[in-house]
């Protein structure tokens, strides 16, 4: 066994001449895992981490955490980049000398903020929370482990970092954990598939690793489909008033099974420690299991067959499955769950832990009402676009369990003391995704009871209408009962003939020989409900208004509108074909010709997309010779075929797409269009003729309106076959995926349903707004918003029980933030970046 010592002291020989110069600020450099510790000021020592839970507050103090005298709370952060770790104080208020929270200066010899060394890639920390007078640094790049002694972060005269080459040479370890016993390290090897477990023989001292082995069996994964109904897991929710009824999430079969290789690749450990007899948890990276260890005597048990890999976990405490009340003593807690992350689509999945002797146990459960019906609902956007992945998930549980003295509802009159959706009593979850955002989820609300207008104890509560359900989203905002998701402003005609024109409760407009109107559909189809009207009314629009799957969007239906994405100024005919090569694939935008619609079903009969020439007349055509008969013939049919006025404006001209295709293969034009004889009097061939350079054009649905969501954007059921022609996917279809919608026709997506009335007389270009609204705010922070104009990297998420806060690790923007996740209010506070 190869040991080696680094130390962080004064190794720097400064001349005597020299000034010392000023420290530079301290900073992180792309920090990753977070380990508490407490020091005794007093002693100048580290003591068990308990110590440092916070004094009871006095008078009109704030709720700042603070330990008791003479106890600081303490954090090691790992620097990747640099190979160290930083301690870091969290509390003190900075009345006293030497209490700012802040970074530690490991070694006051030297010039500037001194951290340990602890060699390459530092990935994961474990710390004995009853004696800690050691903290154990496991190194990716080194495949090394260090012993740091706890004391030396603190008494200034630098850090010795001891480490020990006790892992096989070149396993790159990626995550380590504490034994429950606290007398071995355990660690995760994702090169070779196995767990190193490394015994602590004392006084820092580290044994020979001892390799295990993980299984690479799939076993089958528990369908509840099957299950009658009294071996179905608990379904808790808390609605108010109690007819407020919103939608189950509904029962899927299990996903086939997906692995992205054929070996164990572990990554991810969890140690829980809640059952009587303790349990590791190991992610696996390649195989659709997750992987459980008996920590003690390392022997495996049966995996949870989850169908994906996963590279993350999160476990809950046993929580009731009935509501607490006010007063009373908790419910018995019989239900627990696991969370993990999708490696392949970085979405949140639970699974039941609950009772190994039950049914349902590991069993992936539903928990959205819309697809994915297996995976925690996401609504909310990044600030660039589109939904972000999740990369780092807890589970946090302030003042959970309530303990002996029964928990009463605070002052409903005063908004810093009321229950409400904003602050956080009880067990919930934390999803952060890479770009700064952290949502989170209901398990376990103590504050039910005290919430909503006449339901509980809290009858005079700000909130009138209360919606809590386990694993969906936390609502953070105070609901009204006029307050429910619909239709708003009302639906309304955009009609180059008539302006905008606004559609009736009963589906009429008042310009009914411009666009068409709303016909009543018979009935909405779950998840979808009635929308609009708002009322006794048959509907005429029906969108999903589950209060936790919701999501506010604005659809645009527009008739023969433009298939997004598909304009462009870089078309080429083909020549002695009828056909244009464009610069991207159709298929993957959506775009289908006549010859490939189906027989039946979705887009039976549809008469294919047409291009539409919306550019001028090329300079070639247009520069010519006055004196060339020939040439000014041309120019004069080309104008005639585009209606161009003497100011230089055209009419597009219209051409139908036989067949669309692609092929990956064909370089910069990848993308194929056959087309057929244009709209109106002229030939292809005359306008090929009368553009014979580079086109600008776009793509528009033919005799139907184009559906696009601000949201989703343009969904739709095209994929390449075989041979590479765009054609209707029957899978897709299934799925509602539709991105056209017709005249005296139902139109059916996942996230909204109209139907659409007879074509009307005088038919321009029409376009009919719909905006899903009144959506209840999902609770959410943004730690990007802290201000330093940075875009945030989030990539560590832990709870620490000791000061019910929230930590994060901000890689790129606000370094270690800590979040307070109960009263008064949800509030973000950077420690140190």
């Amino acid at each position: 066994m190869r040991r080696l010592c680094l130390a962080t002291t004064a190794l720097l020989a400064l001349a005597c001449n020299n000034p010392t110069s000023p420290a530079p600020p301290p900073a992180f450099d792309r920090p990753e895992s977070v380990v508490f510790f407490c020091w005794d000021l007093s002693e100048a020592a580290p003591v068990p981490l308990d110590q440092c839970a916070p004094r009871p507050l006095e008078g009109d103090e704030e709720d700042r955490a603070e330990p008791p005298a003479p106890y600081a709370l303490h954090a090691l952060v790992t620097q990747t980049s640099t190979g160290e770790v930083a301690a870091v104080r969290i509390s003190g208020d900075g009345e006293e000398e030497g209490s700012d929270p802040g970074v530690i200066d490991s070694d006051v010899r030297v010039p500037g903020f001194t951290f340990a060394a602890v060699g390459e890639v530092p990935s994961a920390m474990a710390i004995s929370r009853a004696e800690p007078d050691r903290v154990y640094v496991l190194s990716r790049g080194a495949s090394s482990i260090y012993a740091v002694k706890v004391g030396d972060f603190r008494d200034g005269k630098g850090v010795t970092a001891e480490a020990f080459d006790v892992l096989p040479a070149g396993a790159r370890p990626s995550s380590m954990v504490l034994s429950p016993a606290g007398d071995a390290l355990i660690a995760a090897l994702p090169r070779r598939g196995e767990l190193a477990r490394i015994p602590l023989l004392g006084d820092g001292e580290l044994g020979a690793a001892e390799l295990t082995a993980l299984q690479t069996d799939v076993p089958e994964p528990v369908d509840l489909t099957l299950l009658p109904e009294g071996e179905q897991p608990s379904s808790y929710r808390y609605t108010c008033p109690d007819d407020l009824d919103p939608f189950r999430p509904p029962l899927v079969p299990p996903r086939e099974p997906v692995a992205r290789g054929d070996a164990p690749e572990p990554w991810s450990l969890l140690l829980d420690e809640t059952p009587e007899e303790p349990r590791l948890y190991v992610a696996d990276r390649a195989l659709p299991i997750v992987h459980v260890i008996d920590p003690t005597t390392m022997a495996e048990l049966a995996p949870l067959s989850v169908s994906v890999p996963t590279r993350a976990l999160a476990v809950t405490p046993y929580v009731p499955s009935e509501r607490y009340p006010p007063g009373g003593p908790l419910p018995e807690a019989t239900e627990r769950y696991l969370y993990a992350i999708d490696e392949i689509d970085r979405s949140v999945l639970v699974v039941d832990v609950s009772d190994p002797m039950r049914s349902s146990y590991g069993a992936v459960l539903p928990a959205s009402v819309a697809a994915p019906e297996d995976r925690l609902a996401v609504r909310e956007q990044s600030a660039g676009g589109g939904e972000e992945a999740a990369e780092a998930i807890a589970v946090l549980s302030p003042d959970y369990p309530p303990g002996d003295e029964p928990r009463d509802c605070r002052d409903p009159d005063d908004p810093e003391d009321a229950a409400s959706g904003a602050n956080l009593y009880g067990v919930f979850l934390a999803v952060a995704a890479r770009g700064g955002s952290i949502r989170f989820y209901d398990v376990y609300d103590l504050d039910t009871g005290c919430r909503g207008d006449g339901c509980g104890a809290n009858a005079d509560g700000a909130d009138e209408l209360v919606a809590i359900g386990r694993h969906r989203p936390r609502l953070g905002t105070t609901l009204q009962l006029d307050e429910t998701v619909k239709i708003t402003p009302d639906p309304a005609w955009d009609s180059d003939g008539a302006g905008t024109v606004t559609v009736a409760e009963d589906g009429s407009v008042a310009e009914a020989r411009f666009v068409p109107p709303l016909e009543p559909l018979e009935s909405c189809e779950r998840p979808l409900e009635q929308a609009y009207p708002v009322g006794p009314a048959a509907p005429l629009v029906c969108a999903v208004t589950d209060p936790w799957a919701a999501a506010g969007e604005r659809f645009t239906v527009a008739y023969e509108g433009t298939i997004p994405f598909t304009a462009s100024t870089g078309g080429n005919f083909v020549e002695g074909s009828p056909a244009l090569d464009l610069r991207y694939s159709p298929c993957a935008l959506g775009v289908i010709g006549a010859m490939d619609v189906p027989a039946d079903g979705y887009l039976a009969g549809y008469a294919g997309d047409a291009i539409a020439i919306t550019g001028d007349l090329p300079p070639s055509i247009l520069d010519i010779d006055p004196d060339d008969a020939d040439a000014q013939r041309l120019l004069d049919r080309c104008e005639e075929i585009t209606g161009r006025t003497v100011g230089g404006e055209t009419t597009p001209v219209v051409v139908p797409i036989e067949r669309a295709s692609s092929d990956p293969d064909a370089g910069v034009y990848s993308g194929r269009l056959e087309l057929g004889d244009p709209m109106g009097d002229a030939t292809l061939d005359e306008v090929r003729e009368c553009f014979p350079e580079l086109l600008e054009f776009e793509i528009r649905a033919r005799e139907a309106f184009v559906v696009r969501s601000s949201r989703t954007g343009f969904t739709h059921a095209i994929a390449r076959d075989d041979d590479g022609v765009c054609v209707v996917d029957p899978t897709l279809a299934e799925r509602d995926l539709r991105g056209r919608a017709f005249f005296d026709s139902t139109y059916r997506s996942p996230a909204i349903a109209f139907r659409l009335g007879p074509r009307p007389e005088a038919l321009g270009r029409p376009r009919l707004e719909l905006t899903v609204g009144d959506i209840p705010f999902p609770l959410q922070i943004d730690v990007s918003s802290l201000g330093s104009g940075e875009t945030s990297r989030l990539v560590t998420l832990v709870y620490n029980d000791v000061d019910d806060r929230l930590y994060a690790i901000d890689q790129a923007a606000q370094g270690l933030v800590r979040i307070r996740p109960n009263q008064p209010t949800l509030t973000v506070q950077q420690v140190f970046r």
